[in-house]
């Protein structure tokens, strides 16, 4: 009720500029649960992979693999070589590792009717490579969990362990549906720069939905995510033209109980849609610059809807925003 006290619809059909900013560095939905059955892959899929695609069949507490890049030592299946691999199947108390050593190289996973549970740790990680492409097989179901449910109602800070944990570079691409659950921690954590660029995701998350040390860009695809604290998040500056948040396009939808978007340095909106709910804090707030030159935003925050600590600039965007406090 407090919240649409102070309700500022502001529809922007043609440039505002509300302040001039610096030259830009960088060059309620119901929370998503896990779906009742992870679909199995085309046969065809599974029987003839294209040239060059090398299979790992998920087994319950193992896996077939028929790559020599690839090992299993019970049930962590490590991806040890540059290539790309399908993978398919259901792999219970288990982890898929990304490790291919001192040199790195490019890794493409195809996700294609994937599930895989580890109660302790990531279910995926990327522990070492140059980049790794994600590409979710189109229709495919593919479920990554982290913990237990029973964790997100003793969530503490100090715990470790987002379903998806990256240390290099993600990109996550194609045309399937990712549910990612992380009960012990975040949803998806990159510590260097992750990109989505299709597929349709669903995050639910004890702590940040999807975080990124160095840079988070949205180009496409569907994005929801239900968090119990911030949504999307950026968190570092360390290297210069770093830290910054974009969405250049796709849906992306976030039910945060912390800030909706949260941007170590620049917030970039140049297209798609982002609607912000359940906010406590801020709906979007940016460290340095928010800059809006398209798309549709809406945000309903308990605090202010977009907050820039340099400037905000907003032009040629259509924006609805309630706020408890400020709208901008």
């Amino acid at each position: 009720a407090d919240v649409m006290k102070k309700l500022l619809p502001i529809l922007l059909l043609a440039a505002l500029l509300l302040s001039a900013c610096g030259a830009q560095s960088a060059s309620p939905a119901p929370a998503p649960s896990a779906p009742e059955a992870v679909s199995a892959p085309a046969e065809e899929s599974a029987s003839s992979p294209e040239a060059g695609t090398a299979a790992i069949l998920l087994t319950g507490d193992g896996a077939e693999i028929h790559s020599g890049g690839v090992k299993a030592e019970g049930n962590v299946i490590t991806v040890a070589a540059v290539g790309e691999y399908r993978i398919s199947g259901e792999l219970r108390d288990g982890q898929i590792v990304v490790d291919t050593g001192e040199d790195p190289v490019d890794v493409t996973l195809i996700l294609d009717g994937v599930s895989v549970t580890n109660p302790e740790g990531p279910a995926l990680w990327v522990k070492q490579a140059k980049n790794v492409h994600l590409q979710l097989a189109p229709g495919s179901e593919n479920l990554l969990i982290s913990g237990k449910e029973a964790d997100l109602a003793s969530f503490d800070e100090s715990r470790s362990g987002a379903a998806v944990y990256a240390e290099d570079d993600l990109i996550v691409e194609g045309a399937g549906n990712l549910h990612v659950l992380g009960y012990l921690n975040n949803g998806i954590t990159c510590k260097d720069d992750l990109q989505i660029k299709g597929g349709s995701l669903e995050v639910l998350s004890a702590n940040n939905g999807v975080r990124a040390s160095e840079s988070l860009e949205i180009k496409g695809g569907s994005l929801r995510v239900s968090a119990g604290n911030d949504g999307l998040k950026t968190s570092s500056s360390a290297k210069e033209g770093k830290g910054y948040l974009r969405i250049s396009g796709g849906e992306v939808v976030l039910v945060a109980a912390g800030d909706g978007v949260s941007a170590e340095t620049e917030f970039l909106m140049e297209g798609g849609s982002l609607t912000v709910t359940g906010s406590n804090k801020h709906g979007v707030v940016s460290k340095d610059d928010l800059v809006i030159t398209g798309g549709t935003v809406t945000v309903t925050a308990q605090n202010v809807a977009l907050s820039g600590k340099d400037c905000v600039k907003i032009a040629a965007a259509s924006l609805t925003l309630a706020a408890g406090t400020d709208a901008i």
